[in-house]
């Protein structure tokens, strides 16, 4: 299984479900569920995030 590091922008547009950015960052997330791969992110981005 691959691991991969996510970029705080990335979930911000899973969340917001920005136009043109979502579909491609939702994918990612997808593939974490079926765990496929696994993601991780930096502590700091939970509140950069909130």
């Amino acid at each position: 299984m691959k691991h991969y590091f996510v970029d705080t922008n990335i979930v911000i547009d899973m969340l917001a479900d920005r136009e043109g950015f979502s579909d491609a960052a939702c994918a990612i997330f997808d593939l974490a569920e079926k765990k496929e791969i696994k993601l991780s992110i930096c502590s700091l981005s939970f509140s950069n995030i909130y």
